[in-house]
Protein backbone atom coordinates (compact mmCIF):
# COMPACT_ATOMS: atom_id res chain seq x y z
CA UNK A 1 0.00 0.00 0.00
CA UNK A 2 2.91 2.35 0.96
CA UNK A 3 4.62 1.97 -2.57
CA UNK A 4 1.38 2.37 -4.65
CA UNK A 5 0.74 5.65 -2.55
CA UNK A 6 4.21 7.08 -3.36
CA UNK A 7 3.60 6.60 -6.51
CA UNK A 8 -0.03 7.71 -7.40
CA UNK A 9 -0.83 11.17 -8.25
CA UNK A 10 -2.56 13.46 -5.93
CA UNK A 11 -4.79 16.18 -7.20
CA UNK A 12 -6.48 18.28 -4.29
CA UNK A 13 -8.88 19.81 -7.01
CA UNK A 14 -12.51 18.49 -5.55
CA UNK A 15 -14.17 21.85 -5.41
CA UNK A 16 -16.63 20.33 -7.92
CA UNK A 17 -18.89 22.83 -10.06
CA UNK A 18 -20.87 22.67 -13.12
CA UNK A 19 -19.44 25.24 -15.58
CA UNK A 20 -21.28 28.52 -16.44
CA UNK A 21 -22.07 27.43 -20.34
CA UNK A 22 -24.41 25.02 -18.91
CA UNK A 23 -27.31 26.63 -18.61
CA UNK A 24 -30.45 24.76 -18.35
CA UNK A 25 -31.81 22.86 -15.13
CA UNK A 26 -31.48 20.03 -16.00
CA UNK A 27 -28.45 20.13 -17.68
CA UNK A 28 -26.78 21.49 -13.90
CA UNK A 29 -28.96 18.76 -12.46
CA UNK A 30 -27.42 15.52 -14.45
CA UNK A 31 -23.98 17.19 -13.62
CA UNK A 32 -24.10 17.45 -9.85
CA UNK A 33 -25.64 13.57 -9.65
CA UNK A 34 -22.88 12.46 -12.05
CA UNK A 35 -20.31 14.39 -10.59
CA UNK A 36 -21.40 13.55 -6.89
CA UNK A 37 -21.00 9.66 -7.84
CA UNK A 38 -17.78 9.97 -9.31
CA UNK A 39 -16.27 12.46 -6.15
CA UNK A 40 -17.49 9.50 -4.40
CA UNK A 41 -15.18 6.92 -6.06
CA UNK A 42 -12.25 9.91 -5.43
CA UNK A 43 -11.56 9.52 -8.96
CA UNK A 44 -13.07 12.97 -10.02
CA UNK A 45 -11.68 16.82 -9.33
CA UNK A 46 -12.29 20.06 -11.28
CA UNK A 47 -9.78 19.12 -14.07
CA UNK A 48 -12.90 16.49 -15.38
CA UNK A 49 -15.53 19.31 -15.28
CA UNK A 50 -15.16 20.01 -18.50
CA UNK A 51 -15.30 16.60 -20.23
CA UNK A 52 -18.41 15.84 -18.30
CA UNK A 53 -20.13 18.94 -19.30
CA UNK A 54 -19.36 17.78 -22.90
CA UNK A 55 -20.72 14.45 -22.16
CA UNK A 56 -23.72 15.91 -21.03
CA UNK A 57 -24.16 18.30 -24.20
CA UNK A 58 -23.83 15.88 -26.48
CA UNK A 59 -26.00 13.33 -24.65
CA UNK A 60 -28.27 15.87 -24.89
CA UNK A 61 -27.96 16.88 -28.63
CA UNK A 62 -27.88 12.82 -29.64
CA UNK A 63 -31.39 12.78 -27.83
CA UNK A 64 -33.08 15.97 -29.39
CA UNK A 65 -32.03 13.98 -32.70
CA UNK A 66 -33.52 10.97 -31.90
CA UNK A 67 -36.49 12.85 -30.74
CA UNK A 68 -36.47 14.39 -34.23
CA UNK A 69 -35.73 11.31 -36.21
CA UNK A 70 -38.79 9.44 -34.77
CA UNK A 71 -41.02 12.36 -35.80
CA UNK A 72 -39.64 12.38 -39.44
CA UNK A 73 -39.93 8.79 -39.41
CA UNK A 74 -43.83 8.86 -38.63
CA UNK A 75 -43.90 11.40 -41.65
CA UNK A 76 -41.99 9.40 -43.99
CA UNK A 77 -39.57 12.23 -44.77
CA UNK A 78 -36.29 10.14 -45.81
CA UNK A 79 -34.20 12.75 -47.53
CA UNK A 80 -34.40 14.33 -44.02
CA UNK A 81 -33.84 11.40 -42.41
CA UNK A 82 -30.43 10.62 -43.55
CA UNK A 83 -29.46 13.87 -43.06
CA UNK A 84 -30.46 14.12 -38.94
CA UNK A 85 -29.47 10.03 -38.77
CA UNK A 86 -25.81 11.60 -39.49
CA UNK A 87 -25.77 14.03 -36.64
CA UNK A 88 -27.63 11.84 -34.30
CA UNK A 89 -24.77 9.61 -34.91
CA UNK A 90 -21.69 12.42 -34.52
CA UNK A 91 -23.60 13.36 -31.23
CA UNK A 92 -23.89 9.52 -30.39
CA UNK A 93 -19.98 9.25 -31.24
CA UNK A 94 -19.35 12.60 -29.00
CA UNK A 95 -21.47 11.23 -26.23
CA UNK A 96 -19.81 7.68 -25.91
CA UNK A 97 -16.26 9.32 -26.14
CA UNK A 98 -16.81 11.90 -23.19
CA UNK A 99 -18.10 8.75 -21.57
CA UNK A 100 -15.29 6.59 -21.84
CA UNK A 101 -12.83 9.01 -21.03
CA UNK A 102 -14.82 9.69 -17.52
CA UNK A 103 -15.30 5.85 -16.69
CA UNK A 104 -19.20 5.65 -17.64
CA UNK A 105 -19.69 2.61 -19.76
CA UNK A 106 -19.30 -0.49 -17.73
CA UNK A 107 -15.99 -2.05 -19.74
CA UNK A 108 -13.83 1.01 -18.75
CA UNK A 109 -15.58 1.70 -15.28
CA UNK A 110 -13.73 -2.17 -14.96
CA UNK A 111 -10.63 -0.88 -15.55
CA UNK A 112 -10.77 1.58 -13.48
CA UNK A 113 -8.40 1.84 -9.98
CA UNK A 114 -10.40 3.46 -7.53
CA UNK A 115 -8.06 3.96 -4.80
CA UNK A 116 -8.52 2.54 -1.47
CA UNK A 117 -8.60 4.39 1.86
CA UNK A 118 -5.66 2.65 4.28
CA UNK A 119 -6.53 0.23 6.71
CA UNK A 120 -6.02 1.35 10.27
CA UNK A 121 -2.98 -0.25 12.07
CA UNK A 122 -5.05 -0.74 15.03
CA UNK A 123 -6.22 -4.01 13.89
CA UNK A 124 -3.08 -5.35 14.51
CA UNK A 125 -2.45 -4.77 18.00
Amino acid sequence: IAERMETELYVPFTDVRPPEYLTGKKQIEKFNYIADMLLALNIFTELDVDSLARYIMSEQLYLQYTNLLISLIKSKDYEQMGKIQSLQDRAFRQCHQCARSLGLTITDRARLVVPQVPEDDDDEL
